[in-house]
């Protein structure tokens, strides 16, 4: 999926993700909240258009830059009170459907509880491998998501799930695949703990 284009003109966004954005770092939570505001996202409703999201995104990574992408998608986590007891695997999955349960198309909510499935529309952040013996993960984003941020999504769940008796993880993108900032769909991510 393309770099901050919404696949779709109808998909919205839950407002939590909008203010979690505001709220995950004291350090220019004021510029934040400007731009939030030029593109009406402040505004008193619980959804979104995703591109406006996403145009306002955008422009906040502008300003921000790379590394603080990467910070923004290490509290969003944790703005967003993703709190659930599992393994590493199971967390890793759940981004997924957190992300899923965010978003929505003419009204329906794109993660499906009753059957326990992620609905088409928005990309998915897929585990395509998982090695407990390797201690390695395998993740693809097709998000329009910038890889910094999901790189910080993925490092965060790793810190809260990963195995007890490790100390630390790394996560990297995988070069040999496709990559968004080099005008590619998709992002993969080696996970390493």
């Amino acid at each position: 999926m393309a770099l901050f284009t919404s696949p779709n003109p109808n998909v919205e966004v839950f407002h939590d993700c909008v203010y979690a954005l505001i709220n995950c770092m004291k350090r220019n939570k004021d510029q934040r909240s400007k731009i939030l505001d030029k593109y009406h996202l402040l505004d008193n409703k619980e959804w979104f258009s995703f591109q406006t999201w996403l145009d306002a995104f955008n422009e906040i990574s502008q300003e921000m830059g790379e590394r603080n992408l990467f910070l923004v998608g290490v509290t969003f986590i944790n703005k967003l009170n993703l709190s659930i007891d599992t393994s590493l695997e199971d967390a890793l999955n759940f981004i997924n459907i957190a992300y899923h349960c965010k978003h929505r198309i003419h009204g329906v909510n794109l993660y499906d509880s009753l059957n326990n499935k992620t609905l088409d529309g928005i990309g998915d952040y897929t585990v395509l491998e998982f090695d407990e013996v390797k201690k390695q993960a395998i993740i693809k984003s097709t998000t329009p998501y910038p890889s910094k941020f999901d790189e910080g999504v993925i490092y965060e769940v790793a810190r809260k799930y990963k195995p007890d008796f490790t100390r630390a993880h790394i996560i990297s993108i995988d070069k040999s695949q496709e990559r968004r900032d080099m005008g590619g769909n998709s992002c993969t991510y080696i996970l390493t703990w």
